[in-house]
């Protein structure tokens, strides 16, 4: 696609014209597809609004783009806290943007103040696991009474999870190398290609088998951890508002232990009865959503499997690939949403100290760097967050038994799918791509321990840590 340059005359003559707001424009987000920008009110006597500005340069269905705006609607008059759309001059939340000869469609919507989850937070913190999860549960449920028609995801686009079945096209892998940087060596992860085409038809016969005892709904499309706010003054709780935590220390996988999914749906059903649950009011008070634009309606399993896999590989690539170090997380200066601001903290040399609160994931260090033949120990640590994902998510909400049996299926997918569409980007030599290139590695070693791995055994893991986890929020 051509480049298009949107000057800051440009931007701000729009908004005035089409929006009738004076502003000036603070700063630019990193967006793989849209221009988005951060815009703030002018205002002569005190700190004006901010606004999100977004135009979207490829085309969209404008159809489509107002459902989802309904739906965003819908949340906000159910007690989430999202981002408000701002209707035009001409009573129109969408506007067209003429520059260079064409046209784009654009959008204003409210700025939210927070830090994204990724960054306010230890991602290894049981109770933020365990409130995310609880955070996606309660949103799928609170769609259930939502309803609007043909809001379906795009057929082509092979980054929704519902359309993995498009990686298995040559078009997509044709760049899968297999190839992995790990300690300054080039390895070369065997047969990569073929376990991903191999994980893809397995997860086609799962969902194809079970298809019609699989539940539908609306979905946000992209729950992860940079689309989840945190408000500021949220960060910094009491300790007795910290979920309490008795985990095992042990990362192995109990032989002992009964691993079938459908006792560990029994366990976690079990919680929902005998434990606290998470307190919506408490979750809406302190979290906030944003990014709607892939709202679709599919399979809910397959949401959750996409977040699991997503703080999954966000633990591995803050304390793997960042040589151990735990992301500063509380700047003293404001901070807004910026993908640019999140890789300086990445970064950066401050600590934030770990507390009892958290997963017994261990941090590697420089002089214990793990090699790839030991991914497997780090594999079983990081994926104890997926289970008190899933207590959180069942505190709210619940899986079907079926659900839970292609719920490794669907971690496969989302795995498979930053593994290939990552390769098929052009990489450039900038911040970004380097984290991006991050992601891939990460889940390149996530999806080779994850095709050693019986489903039995999986479970069995899973079932050993949801047994040990106590659930009480004061």
């Amino acid at each position: 696609m051509e480049t298009v340059h949107f000057t800051l005359s440009d931007i701000s003559d729009f908004i005035l014209n089409a929006y009738n707001k004076q502003v000036c424009v603070i700063k630019q987000f990193k967006s793989h597809e849209d221009k988005v920008l951060l815009v703030q009110e002018l205002h002569p006597f005190k700190e004006g609004d901010k606004y999100i500005f977004k135009i979207l340069l490829f085309k969209k269905d404008e159809e489509t783009l107002l459902k989802r705006i309904t739906a965003v609607k819908f949340l906000l008059q159910q007690g989430f806290i999202c981002s408000e759309f701002l209707k035009g001059k001409d009573g129109n939340y969408t506007q067209s943007f003429e520059k260079g000869g064409s046209k784009y469609l654009c959008i204003l919507y409210s700025y939210l103040p927070g830090i994204e989850l990724e960054y306010a937070v230890d991602l290894r913190d049981i109770r933020t696991l365990f409130e995310t999860g609880a955070l996606a549960g309660y949103l799928h449920k609170t769609f259930e009474s939502f309803s609007v028609e043909n809001l379906n995801p795009d057929p082509e686009d092979a980054w929704l999870f519902s359309n993995f079945h498009l990686l298995k096209k040559e078009e997509y892998l044709c760049n899968v190398t297999g190839l992995l940087i790990l300690q300054k060596r080039l390895i070369h992860c065997q047969d990569l290609k073929e376990k991903i085409v191999k994980a893809i038809e397995d997860a086609e016969k799962s969902f194809l088998s079970k298809q019609n005892l699989l539940k539908k709904g609306f979905v946000h499309g992209d729950f992860h951890t940079l689309n989840v706010i945190v408000k500021e003054a949220m960060i910094n709780l009491r300790k007795d508002n910290f979920l309490c935590t008795e985990i095992s220390h042990s990362s192995s996988v109990s032989k002992e232990t009964k691993g079938s999914h459908l006792e560990l749906l029994n366990c976690l059903t079990q919680s929902q009865h005998t434990s606290k649950n998470a307190s919506i009011e408490y979750l809406l008070l302190k979290y906030g959503i944003i990014d709607f634009g892939e709202i679709i309606y599919t399979f809910r399993v397959l949401e959750v499997g996409r977040l699991i896999t997503d703080i999954m590989v966000s633990i591995l690539m803050a304390h793997y690939f960042n040589k151990g170090r735990v992301i500063n997380v509380q700047p003293k200066t404001e901070k807004s949403h910026s993908h640019k601001e999140d890789i300086l903290i990445l970064n950066g040399e401050q600590t934030k100290h770990v507390g009892i609160n958290s997963l017994d994931i261990p941090v590697y260090h420089d002089d214990q760097t793990v090699k790839l033949l030991d991914s497997e120990k780090i594999v079983k640590d990081i994926c104890k967050a997926g289970a008190v994902i899933l207590k959180g998510y069942f505190s709210t909400n619940s899986l079907s038994e079926c659900e839970l049996a292609v719920l490794m299926d669907a971690m496969l997918i989302s795995l498979a799918q930053y593994i290939v569409l990552i390769d098929l980007s052009q990489m450039k030599d900038d911040e970004e791509s380097q984290i991006d290139l991050k992601c891939r590695e990460s889940s390149i070693i996530l999806f080779q321990e994850f095709c050693k791995i019986e489903k039995d055994d999986f479970f069995r893991l899973y079932l050993d840590v949801v047994c040990n986890i106590s659930q009480e929020l004061v």
